[in-house]
Formats: structure tokens, C-alpha cells, sequence
């Protein structure tokens, strides 16, 4: 009996059992990290925003599919500051990131999408200062130190060796509610502005799961800031030109 054998079938399912075996070798701990990953990835997330943001920082849902490649984190809240009234300064309903599968081998894996979606920022002006202002002061102070590596204590990366380019990333489908100590117009809640940012992160060797996790947080932040800021400034001069027009009344 003559057996037809697909060699090349065979070969191909040989490459792909492989490079799974040696994914989860370069993840540093294989079948263990492959289960506990989802929790390692809460816990730096949750790690580094909050150093950075110097308030409490959670995540809720993480769900990470290896063979799609693919992260979804879900019900990210920042802490807001905490001379502010509102306990939470944002909450994020989602983060998802699409990686190229074929690059998990390489020195440098490429992320070819984030998209950061549904958020929901309580923008605050107390006291001459916004507590979006106070936030990313304090994001940039840390990220800067982290880039130059200097006076920062306990720096672990996680994952290993890896290290991160980001073909594009994308903010949308946000809302901004305002609160101050000054008057403000009624309509006190706007959209927060699309944003998208092609070659987010094209850098030679990459950037580390820190770096990764800091660059992200930084555009989140500024972006919200300076959307709130502009959107706060629009309020209130609405609020003066009312009283101007009444004035002439």
C-alpha cells in the first residue's frame, strides 16, 4: 500500500508547533507564564500608571489570546488627584492591541494597531488649576526619568527581553465632563476629540514593555488634557460673553 504524504502539510504544522514552544521559551516562562499571563500584564499596567500618574490606577478585564494575537483590557480607571472632588479622573472601557504574530520571534515585536476607546473624563478647574494639569505634569516628570533611566527605583521589565514598535494608535468615542469652582454654561459635557497617530512608535531596538506602557500613557493623557483645557477655555468664555450681552440689555 502506497501512503500519499503531504510533506509540506506536515512541515508546516511542524513550524507552527515550534514557534508556539519557542514563544512561550522567549516569554521566559512557559507554560506557567502562558497561564498566569493575563494577571502579569494587570499588575505591570497597573504598576507603572500608577507610578506614574502618582494615583491609584486599576484595570478590570484582561483577556490575551496568544494565537490571535491580541490583548483586550477593559475597565481602566485613573484615580483623579486628590485635592479634586470626583473619585475617578477617567475610566477607559476599552484598550486593545494587534500584534503581528510573525514578529514575536524577532528582536522587535510589532504592534500593528492600539485603539483606545469609550472614555469617560471628569475634567476638573479648582483653585487656578485642573486636575488634568496636575496629571500630566506628573506623567511627563516620570516618563522623562524613565527614558533617561535616572532616579528611578525598582525598575523591573517583565516579559524579558522584549521590546515594542506601534504601527498606529487611536483615542476615540470619549466624553468630557466639566466641574469648576467658576460659573460654566450649562452644556457642561463635550465629545472628547478623535485622535489618531500613524508610526506611533518607530524606534531602532524598540521600546521595552515600560517604555510601551509610559508612551501610551502619555498620549492619553495630553490628549485629554488639551482637549480639557480647550474645552473648559470655550465654556467659560461663553459664560462671560452671556453676561456681557445681558449687560447691554
Amino acid at each position: 500500500m502506497i501512503f500519499n504524504i503531504n510533506w509540506n502539510m506536515v512541515l508546516k504544522k511542524s513550524l507552527v508547533t515550534l514557534f508556539l514552544i519557542l514563544v512561550l521559551i522567549v516569554l521566559g516562562g512557559g507554560i506557567h507564564l502562558y497561564i498566569k499571563a493575563d494577571d502579569m500584564i494587570r499588575a505591570v499596567v497597573t504598576d507603572v500608571g500608577s507610578r506614574a500618574t502618582e494615583t491609584k490606577v486599576k484595570v478590570g478585564l484582561v483577556d490575551l489570546s496568544f494565537h490571535e494575537g491580541k490583548l483586550l483590557m477593559a475597565g481602566t480607571q485613573i484615580q483623579n488627584v486628590k485635592s479634586f472632588k470626583s473619585n475617578t479622573a477617567v475610566t477607559i472601557g476599552s484598550i486593545s492591541l494587534k500584534v503581528n504574530p510573525n514578529s514575536l520571534t524577532n528582536n522587535v515585536v510589532l504592534i500593528k494597531e492600539i485603539v483606545i476607546t469609550d472614555l469617560d473624563i471628569a475634567y476638573e478647574y479648582m483653585g487656578e488649576q485642573s486636575n488634568f494639569g496636575s496629571i500630566r505634569a506628573r506623567v511627563k516628570s516620570y516618563c522623562n526619568r524613565y527614558k533617561k533611566r535616572k532616579s528611578l527605583e525598582n525598575i523591573k521589565e517583565p516579559f524579558g527581553s522584549f521590546k515594542f514598535n506601534a504601527m498606529s494608535l487611536l483615542v476615540s468615542d470619549g466624553k468630557i465632563k466639566f466641574s469648576s469652582d467658576r460659573p460654566l454654561n450649562s452644556n457642561s459635557v463635550v465629545s472628547l476629540p478623535r485622535l489618531y497617530l500613524k508610526n506611533f512608535i518607530k524606534k531602532d531596538g524598540g521600546v521595552t514593555t515600560n517604555g510601551l506602557i509610559c508612551e501610551i500613557i502619555e498620549v492619553v493623557v495630553n490628549h485629554v488634557s488639551k482637549s480639557g483645557d480647550h474645552g473648559f477655555s470655550a465654556l467659560t468664555k461663553s459664560i462671560k460673553q452671556d453676561d456681557v450681552e445681558s449687560a447691554k440689555h
